[in-house]
């Protein structure tokens, strides 16, 4: 009989699933601060890198006739072979800029016109398609799923637990009172 008395818990003793979605909240949201300053830190990166190689090619870029060397698609990549005066150069196409048909122009030996930067300028290795330019003006994949996880995991847990944006803050016996013993 005994066991029986101790295997059912008073109703105040059980903790209820909103409880429990509290007390989850609260041991991971140091855990969503930081994964939303890495999202963030993550996307401008990205952006910056992508808009300061399209701010050099708008600027310094000239556009030349270059000799496709090979492909890879695999890292989807095709190396080109140009002159750039009198020096002969080697480039590398980053295709995840272009529509998948684009491939079908990169057999090796095709001529193809790029857009290349000075030997001088960062970024030069890299070239972009003379006449397919307006897809690489409005590339966005830089906006890649996991750091947008990363952010909407985050904001998910400010939208339920707004309070905790402030620990650090507040004295950690108030966010800790009001998550455990709500």
């Amino acid at each position: 009989m005994a066991k029986k008395d101790s295997a059912v818990r008073p109703a105040k003793q059980r903790m209820s699933l909103r409880q429990f979605f509290d007390v989850l909240l609260a041991l991971i949201s140091p855990l969503a601060l930081i994964m939303f300053l890495v999202g963030c830190i993550v996307l401008v990166d990205k952006y910056g890198a992508h808009l300061g190689q399209l701010r050099r090619m708008e600027s310094l870029g000239r556009i030349t006739e270059a000799v496709v060397d090979f492909g890879s698609p695999e890292h989807d990549w095709v190396f080109v072979d140009y002159l750039d005066g009198t020096e002969e150069r080697s480039g590398v196409l980053e295709m995840r800029y272009y529509p998948a048909e684009t491939w079908d122009l990169m057999q090796p030996g095709a001529t193809i016109q790029i857009r290349c930067l000075p030997m001088t300028t960062r970024g030069s290795d890299r070239v972009v398609l003379a006449n397919r330019f307006d897809d690489f003006r409005r590339y966005r994949a830089y906006l890649q799923p996991d750091a947008l996880i990363l952010l909407g995991f985050s904001w998910v847990v400010f939208l339920f637990k707004p309070q905790l944006l402030y620990a650090g803050l507040v004295d950690g016996d108030l966010l800790s009172n009001e998550a455990f013993y709500r």
